[in-house]
């Protein structure tokens, strides 16, 4: 198994591999929990974060406790097979969003691996 942090399910076991808000309504925000396992079994993790990417990036939100949310956030060092705790992904949609589908990358990185 290869040196990965991957997106896994809240509240099952198992690997997440798309989260979908289906067409969002403006003026309206929704939230998603998901966990990120480091699925190295012999390397830990180190400074691990999460990051968002996209044209709309900036209508989503992380939080490591659900009341304080950011663009990014700092999920520290992770030991082999180590889940984190819950994190909560946010769509906040404004009242002037474009009408249709939108995608953003959740980003999930290392800055090392000891």
């Amino acid at each position: 198994m290869s040196d990965t942090l991957a997106f896994w399910m809240y509240a099952a076991d198992g690997e997440l591999n798309a989260v979908t808000f289906g067409n969002s309504p403006r003026r309206t925000s929704a939230d998603v929990m998901f966990r990120i396992v480091n699925l190295s079994t012999s390397y830990t993790a180190v400074e691990s974060t999460l990051t968002l990417r996209g044209p709309r990036a900036s209508s989503y939100y992380l939080s490591l406790d659900g009341d304080n949310f950011a663009a990014a956030v700092d999920l520290g060092d992770l030991a082999p097979g180590t889940y984190t705790e819950g994190i909560t992904l946010r769509r906040v949609t404004p009242e002037d969003a474009p009408l249709g589908a939108e995608t953003v990358e959740v980003v999930a990185a290392a800055t090392s691996w000891n």
